[in-house]
């Protein structure tokens, strides 16, 4: 089984966290260390399978891990096949030093959000981080990812 790295989220973290939910232990492991590699292994027939990210197709091209090798692998979409997604994760924050004046914060986060609701927003989004919107959050919106971590921290620790 092939992951991206150690501290990768979608690459590894929560991955192994869907192993263990269905007492799945994976004979041999290996960090691949760029998502694109876990996908090139995959194909090569190094590995029986692997763990990266997942983003639905847009106006029917594809945009997860696999279109990164499109272009050198243009079968990989037939050849490698998602078995299964986990659970969303929040991704991507935007984040402000604690000393930032607040009325800062809101007009930076209100002129990003006018910003993604427009088309030339849209394509930014897109080209930048591969994301189709942004939304305001706060710190318990990653409560989840902190539960995912403790169920997957060795005992005592």
């Amino acid at each position: 089984m092939a992951f991206v790295d150690p501290a990768s989220t979608s690459g590894y973290l929560l991955p192994l966290k869907t192993l263990k939910d269905r007492k799945i232990e994976p004979k041999d492991t290996v960090f691949a260390m760029k998502h694109d590699s876990v996908v090139t292994m995959i194909y090569q027939g190094q590995v029986d399978a692997g763990a990266t990210y997942y983003s639905p197709p847009q106006n029917g091209q594809l945009e997860d891990a696999r279109r990164l090798v499109k272009t050198q692998y243009p079968d990989v979409e037939q050849k490698v096949k998602i078995i299964e997604l986990s659970e969303p994760i929040p991704n991507d924050p935007i984040v402000f030093r604690k000393d930032m004046p607040e009325e800062m914060k809101e007009k930076i986060v209100d002129t990003l959000l006018q910003f993604a609701a427009t088309p030339e927003g849209q394509k930014s989004l897109d080209l930048m981080l591969g994301a189709t919107n942004l939304k305001k959050s706060t710190d318990s919106d990653y409560d989840s990812v902190r539960e995912m971590l403790s169920t997957l921290a060795p005992e005592g620790k």
